[in-house]
C-alpha cells in the first residue's frame, strides 16, 4: 500500500514539475520572442530609415 502511495506521489510530482516547467518555458519563450521581434523591428526601421 505504502509503495503505491509513494509511486503515485512520485508520478504526480513529476507531472506537476513538467507542467510548471512547460508554463515557465512558454512564458520565457513569449518574452524572448517579443524582445526579438522588437529588436528586429527596430533594426529594420533603422535600416529602412537610412
Amino acid at each position: 500500500m505504502l509503495v503505491l502511495v509513494l509511486k503515485t506521489f512520485e508520478v504526480t510530482s513529476a507531472w506537476a514539475a513538467a507542467k510548471i516547467g512547460t508554463s515557465i518555458g512558454s512564458r520565457i519563450g513569449t518574452v524572448v520572442g517579443g524582445v526579438l521581434r522588437t529588436a528586429i523591428g527596430a533594426i529594420a526601421g533603422v535600416a529602412i530609415g537610412h
